[in-house]
C-alpha cells in the first residue's frame, strides 16, 4: 500500500486513510509518495556506458572506483571485452581484456591528483606477473621487456613506492593477494599469444 505524508504532523500514513490518525487532518488532497520512474533513454545510456564483460574468472571482477571505471570505458576498443577487473589498495586497478593488460591509476596516493595513468601492454610482451606479499601489505608487479623489476615497497613514498610505479598495484588484504595471484596465473596463461 502506498504511503503519504501528512502535511501537518509529517508522519507517514496509508493513502487509504480518510484522515490522519495522528492529527486528524483530512487526507483527500494529498498525493501519494511515488518512486521516480526510470526513463528508458536514461536506462539505455547506463547500459551502454557499462564495460563489456566476457567469459573469464567470475570471482576476479571487482567494482572499481567511479573515476577508474570512467577511464576504463574511455580506453576500451569497440571489440575488446574485460575478463579480469581488480581494484588495488588505493585508486589503482588491474584490468585484463581480450587483447591486453592495463594498470589504471588515479588519485592523490598514486601521484595522479588531477588526471590518470594507464600502463598497458599486450599479452605477448609480458615477461612476468607476480605478487609480492609481506606481513600485512604488498603489491602486484607486471614486467615487460622495457619495464623491469626493481626494489619496491608498499610503505615507501616517491619513485620506489608501489603506488607510484606504473607497472605495480598496491595490495593490503588477504583477499586481494589471493585474487591477484589468480590474475597472475590468468595473465601468464595468455602470454605469447
Amino acid at each position: 500500500m502506498p504511503l503519504i505524508e501528512c502535511p501537518d504532523c509529517k508522519r507517514e500514513i496509508s493513502d487509504a486513510a480518510p484522515a490522519c490518525p495522528h492529527c486528524g487532518r483530512p487526507m483527500k488532497t494529498i498525493a501519494p509518495k511515488t518512486t521516480p520512474a526510470i526513463i528508458p533513454e536514461a536506462l539505455a545510456q547506463v547500459k551502454s556506458a557499462a564495460v563489456p564483460m566476457e567469459s573469464g574468472p567470475s570471482n576476479l571482477r571487482d567494482q572499481l572506483p567511479g573515476r577508474l571505471e570512467k577511464v576504463l570505458s574511455e580506453v576500451l576498443e569497440r571489440d575488446e571485452t574485460v575478463q579480469v577487473k581488480l581494484k588495488g589498495a588505493f585508486k589503482e586497478a588491474l584490468v585484463c581484456t581480450s587483447k591486453r593488460v592495463l594498470i589504471l591509476k588515479a588519485g592523490f596516493m598514486t601521484g595522479q591528483i588531477f588526471g590518470s595513468n594507464i600502463f598497458q601492454v599486450p599479452y605477448r610482451n609480458i615477461t612476468s606477473a607476480q605478487v609480492k606479499e609481506h606481513l600485512i601489505s604488498g603489491y602486484f608487479e607486471l614486467s615487460t621487456g622495457g619495464e623491469q623489476n626493481r626494489p619496491t615497497s608498499y610503505w615507501k613514498t616517491g619513485h620506489d613506492s608501489a603506488q607510484n610505479r606504473e607497472n605495480c598495484v598496491s595490495l593490503n588484504s588477504r583477499d586481494a593477494f589471493r585474487k591477484f595471484r589468480e590474475a597472475s596465473t590468468f595473465i601468464l596463461s595468455r602470454c605469447g599469444k
